[in-house]
């Protein structure tokens, strides 16, 4: 099994974290969380690409603004997948987004939710800090009712078995 760095980040306020060698996965990665909201928008983790022009990150796990769907990203060419299940329901939930390099696949609580194969993407080592739970639309705290309680960063890409054990 894989090791993660896993951070907590409660109430509503966001964490940025900063460049860490640890933080630049070119290869693969997972991203999961642990969080409750009533609102779209919610900025889960993201870590800016190099050359930041929204949407293009390094990696990005988000629920969408106008369905409260997961959202993952995975490089310089902004390629996201979207799921299909509505999250912001004020239950909590785990949202785990992977990529192996090639393929890009998004989780709601266990359950695969996305699978998209991007094309021509480049995860680089941006030296840019990680943001952990900010208002997606504006540099402020997370939406009124949003929490991430938990969060976990993997360099390696965690398998569906690995996704559906694991514990946050």
């Amino acid at each position: 099994a894989s090791s993660g760095l896993q951070i907590g980040a409660g109430g509503n306020s966001g964490a940025t974290i900063p460049d860490s060698v640890s933080l630049s996965m070119t290869a693969a990665f997972t991203l999961a969380a642990r969080f409750t909201t009533t609102a779209g928008g919610t900025l889960i983790v993201k870590r800016k690409a190099a050359n930041w022009n929204s949407p293009y990150c390094d990696y990005l796990m988000r629920l969408d603004g106008t369905n409260g769907y997961l959202q993952g990203a995975a490089g310089d060419a902004g390629q996201t997948g979207t799921g299909t299940t509505q999250l912001y329901d004020g239950t909590e939930h785990v949202g785990v987004v992977t990529w192996d390099g090639t393929t890009l696949k998004g989780y709601a609580d266990g359950v695969e939710e996305f699978s998209t194969t991007p094309v021509a993407v480049t995860v680089g080592d941006s030296s840019q800090p990680v943001e952990i739970g900010f208002n997606l639309y504006a540099a402020e705290d997370l939406p009124s009712g949003a929490e991430v309680a938990a969060v976990k960063i993997f360099d390696t890409c965690l398998t569906a078995a690995e996704v559906a054990a694991l514990s946050i």
